[in-house]
C-alpha cells in the first residue's frame, strides 16, 4: 500500500477565522488536507487570555494545535498576523520535509508571505473567505479553501462525471493494494489535468470517492488515512 509522505504544516489565525471556528470549519479542512499527506505542525494563533477564543480551546487542543498567544498593545489590532509570518518562516527554514503551508489567514493581506515560501520551492495553500483580496493572493497558491462556501446541490449526473468515475475505476484496477487517496487523486490529474471533483459538486475528494459505487474505502494507521480500492464484487 503507498504510505503519505507530504508533510503540510497548518498555520490558524483564530481571531480572523472565529466564525468559520464555530462551524467545525477545521475539521472539514483537516479531512480535506489529509487526502495530500499528514498535517505534522498545527499552530492557532490569538490572544488565548482574551473571552473571545477560551470557547475554542479545549477544541483545537483535540486537534493537536499548539498554541501561539498574541497579546494586542493597541486596541483593535491584530498582532498574530506578525507572529504567523515569523513562525512560518521559521518552520520553512528548519523543517525542510514540509512541502506544503496551509496558512487560514482569513482576510488579510499575506501575499508577499505567499510568495516567499513559493519561491522557496514549497506549495501554498489559502484558507479564508470570498473577498477581492482572496482573488488577488489566490494566484499564488496551489489551492485555495473558502471559509464561506457553502455546499452545492448535487444533480444526479452532471457533465463529465461518467467519465471521471471511469477513469478513477480504471486507475484503482491498475494497483493490487488499497491506494492512499491523495497519490489516488495525483494519478487521476496525470491522466486528465482538468479534473475536480467540486465541478461534480463534491466538496472533497474523499467525498467523491465514497459515492461511487464499486469502490470500497478504509483508514489506515496511526494517522487514519483514508485509501481506496475496487469492491471485489466489481
Amino acid at each position: 500500500m503507498d504510505v503519505p509522505h507530504t508533510h503540510i504544516a497548518l498555520f490558524l489565525d483564530t481571531e480572523n477565522l472565529a466564525g468559520w471556528l464555530k462551524h467545525n470549519g477545521v475539521e472539514h479542512l483537516i479531512d480535506e488536507l489529509s487526502e495530500f499527506g499528514l498535517v505534522t505542525i498545527r499552530q492557532a494563533f490569538g490572544n488565548w487570555g482574551g473571552p473571545n477564543l477560551q470557547g475554542f480551546q479545549d477544541h483545537l487542543n483535540e486537534q493537536g494545535f499548539d498554541f501561539v498567544h498574541t497579546f494586542h498593545p493597541v486596541s483593535g489590532k491584530n498582532s498574530a498576523d506578525i507572529a504567523m509570518t515569523i513562525e512560518v518562516m521559521k518552520v520553512a527554514q528548519t523543517s525542510l520535509d514540509v512541502d506544503w503551508f496551509v496558512l487560514a489567514t482569513g482576510d488579510s493581506d499575506f501575499s508577499p508571505l505567499f510568495r516567499e515560501i513559493r519561491s522557496l520551492g514549497k506549495h501554498v495553500v489559502g484558507v479564508g473567505p470570498h473577498s477581492p483580496l482572496s482573488e488577488s493572493v489566490k494566484r499564488f497558491c496551489a489551492r485555495y479553501f473558502y471559509t464561506d462556501q457553502q455546499n452545492s446541490h448535487r444533480t444526479i449526473c452532471p457533465p463529465g462525471l461518467e467519465g471521471a468515475i471511469h477513469l478513477t475505476r480504471s486507475v484503482l484496477q491498475e494497483s493490487e493494494q488499497p491506494l492512499n487517496c491523495s497519490v489516488l487523486k495525483n494519478r487521476i490529474l496525470s491522466v486528465d489535468e482538468h479534473f475536480d471533483e467540486k465541478r461534480y459538486g463534491f466538496s472533497s475528494f474523499s467525498e467523491f470517492i465514497q459515492a461511487i459505487n464499486g469502490v470500497d474505502t478504509r483508514r489506515y494507521g496511526d494517522h487514519q488515512v483514508l485509501c481506496a480500492r475496487l469492491s471485489k464484487r466489481s
